[in-house]
């Protein structure tokens, strides 16, 4: 499952937190991760394509049956 944002406004501050909780990896390693966490092959594949599906749907505002 790929998940898209309307901008990368949260992967990125998703990688440099990771790079603030786990000792000796660097940015480029955590944008690697999650970018494939996220559904993307890599960070470049992510940049180029998120915006250009509708943003994914966020938890919080999901009706609680299409939750699974």
């Amino acid at each position: 499952m790929r998940l898209y944002y309307p901008n990368l406004t949260r992967p990125e501050k998703a990688a440099r937190r990771l790079v603030d909780l786990v000792p000796g990896v660097s940015l480029a390693k955590s944008q690697q991760a999650v970018a494939q966490a996220i559904g993307y092959r890599n960070w470049h594949e992510l940049e180029c394509q998120h915006a250009k599906q509708r943003p994914s749907a966020l938890d919080q505002t999901l009706p609680s049956e299409e939750i699974q």
